[in-house]
């Protein structure tokens, strides 16, 4: 990556992503465990989580697809992309074997077109 500025925002929005995280496992480590249970702190998640996905050097229709336009495959996309997330939570540990793929595949599903739309501009 040759611009650096680039570089420090990336790392700013995954510094975001793991405060977040950090509230929680804090949270679940104390013993209250109800931030998992907070809507706020899953909104936080997923807007800090998308702000990374933004900040990285993805093609322009992949940021595009980013913009949350189908439900059905965004919500399995986010689903496996928190599945990851938990796990590390409350583990503490990535397995990039298991992980790495999961993470991948929300993505993909993020980024893709739900089957029964049969033009590019029909809205869910």
């Amino acid at each position: 990556m040759k611009n650096p500025f680039k570089l420090l925002k990336i790392y700013r929005q995954a510094s975001l992503v793991l405060d977040v995280m950090d509230e929680g496992k804090r949270d679940w480590d104390t013993g209250t465990r109800t931030t998992y249970l907070a809507r706020g702190w899953w909104e936080r998640l997923l807007v800090a989580i998308r702000l990374l996905a933004l900040a990285l050097p993805l093609p322009a229709h992949l940021q595009e697809s980013l913009m949350i336009k189908n439900w059905k495959t965004t919500l399995a996309g986010v689903a496996a992309i928190l599945s990851v997330v938990t796990k590390i939570v409350t583990i503490g540990a990535i397995d990039w074997q298991t992980d790495a793929p999961a993470i991948l595949a929300g993505i993909g599903l993020i980024t893709a077109k739900d089957s029964n739309v049969t033009g590019g501009t029909t809205r869910q």
